[in-house]
């Protein structure tokens, strides 16, 4: 399960309330024991909450780019981390290559316009 911040607190029944570190973590958890086996919070230019099995908690950090338009960002993250899942990479591997692609996404206009190619998250993620 890979909600953002508002549809985290949406599920957490928490609306109106502000997602932090901590709380990302919580309600990860939160999440994780209504069923799914791994949760990642979407947290935008802060980064990515894993929770996932065995005993996988840690919060990876955002790239830093210069944003100029976030709406395709959530799919990208998705895509970069069925793509390094499907690569055979750790869920927490797949995760900061997720956070790669949905950062280089929002470099850029658009949403199908702004999906990065393999290359360019690979040269992305050498610099």
């Amino acid at each position: 399960l890979t909600p953002n911040e508002t549809e985290t607190l949406a599920l957490c029944r928490q609306n109106g309330k502000v997602l932090n570190r901590s709380s990302a973590a919580q309600y990860a958890r939160a999440l994780r024991q209504r069923g799914p086996e791994a949760v990642i919070v979407k947290m935008g230019r802060y980064g990515a909450y894993l929770s996932a099995p065995p005993d996988i908690e840690k919060f990876i950090p955002a790239f830093k780019v210069k944003a100029v338009d976030s709406t395709a960002a959530g799919d990208a993250f998705n895509a970069g981390l069925a793509v390094g899942l499907l690569r055979g990479e750790s869920i927490g591997q797949a995760c900061q290559f997720a956070c790669a692609v949905g950062a280089l996404s929002v470099t850029k206009m658009g949403a199908q316009s702004s999906m990065p190619t393999g290359k360019e998250v690979n040269s992305f993620l050498k610099k």
